[in-house]
């Protein structure tokens, strides 16, 4: 920011004062992030009117599980989420005007639970009282109302058990369809766009909803989705293409893009998509050699994080802010994630982390 100081339309030098404290000459970094108080003073001459500037960190968020069960971690510093449980875990991360929702799944003892946390507090949307088993999978906000994906057990007629893909909208259950685990939500504009996956006994399906209408994706026989974006109406959807029975290692990436199919690579998993500026951004993990890579694409451009050949490296999900491209995953065991190719290792043991949100604040202040 460059602002000038004027007496009767003519510049004059004069003393700069940030935070009631003068600097030295008349520029100025901040070094931290906060709303910052600017005046001009000169003597002789009424101070000039206070000017207020916002400074902005940008800050890091990864959900995840570490041997004690759910947590996440901001700027590296992890945050637990639940007291010793190793069977919970967080699935997915969303900061929105400052509040961090985590989803995933809790366990009171008896069996599992689709939860959601916000700050740091559980709220529980199915529980194993109620069905054998429930998972929170994907999380979204839009105009403060609470979107969560996720699936639970359902008891079916004919006996035996059916996984039941749902979202629940601020604690309200929404029903999908039996026989699918639920991937991904993301709502725009109220509109609420959710895919999952439906297993029957010859063929996986991948299949996508806009507002509880469903459409069955194209592109072969056995289908996994895997990530969901949405952008100003466009509607991205990540998946792979397997043989029949086959392994994620032996699939071909690919993505929809409103419907249309667009073949990627074989044998590697795509992971999350992100949209930034109408480019593509879509992390994978690469199974060519004897380790896994790591790696994104920037539409058709191949990026590797690791080369797979030292150490084995997976991707889990992608998030670009400001050109910046962050990509979570793990890195011989360690929960860890890249910014612009940088690796950089987070806290805790057998710590994994599953997905990465990218926000702006003003600190502490």
């Amino acid at each position: 920011m460059t602002f000038e100081v004027t007496v009767d339309g003519k510049v004059i030098d004069s003393d700069i004062y940030i935070n009631n404290d003068k600097i030295s000459g008349a520029s100025h970094v901040f070094e931290e992030a906060g709303i910052h108080q600017v005046i001009a003073k000169k003597e002789g001459y009424t101070d000039s009117e206070a000017i207020e500037i916002k400074s902005y960190q940008v800050d890091v968020y990864v959900a995840g599980h570490d041997f004690g069960g759910a947590v996440y971690w901001k700027n590296g510093t992890i945050v637990t989420l639940t007291d010793g449980k190793p069977s919970s875990r967080a699935n997915d991360i969303v900061v929105d005007n400052g509040d961090v929702y985590v989803s995933g799944v809790d366990n009171d003892g008896v069996g599992n639970l689709a939860v959601y946390w916000k700050n740091g507090t559980r709220i529980t949307m199915a529980t194993s009282r109620e069905y054998p088993a429930a998972y929170g999978r994907s999380i979204a906000v839009d105009n403060g109302d609470v979107y969560m994906a996720g699936e639970q057990s359902t008891l079916l007629p004919t006996g035996g058990f059916a996984s039941r893909t749902m979202y629940w909208k601020n604690g309200t259950a929404v029903n999908l369809g039996d026989n699918g685990r639920a991937v991904e939500i993301a709502v725009e504009n109220g509109d609420v766009h959710m895919i999952a996956l439906e297993t029957d006994r010859f063929k996986k399906i991948a299949n996508y909803w806009k507002n509880g209408t469903r459409a069955e994706l194209d592109g072969g026989d056995y289908l996994l989705t895997t990530a969901l974006a949405v952008d100003n109406g466009d509607v991205y959807i990540t998946g792979s293409r397997l043989v029949q029975h086959g392994s994620f290692g032996t699939g071909t990436a690919i993505y929809w893009k409103n419907g249309t199919l667009v073949t990627l690579a074989e044998r590697t998993y795509p992971t999350d998509i992100a949209i930034d500026n109408g480019d593509v951004y879509i992390s994978a993990s690469d199974f060519n050699g004897s380790r896994s890579a790591a790696k994104y694409w920037k539409n058709d451009e191949e990026v590797f994080l690791t080369d797979g050949k030292q150490s084995s490296a997976e991707t889990t999900a992608i998030a670009v802010s400001n050109g910046d491209v962050y990509v979570a995953g793990s890195y011989d065991r360690d929960a860890v994630y890249w910014k612009n190719g940088t690796l950089i290792k987070l806290e805790g043991v057998n710590a994994e982390a599953s997905d990465i949100f990218v926000t702006r604040s003003l600190g502490e202040n």
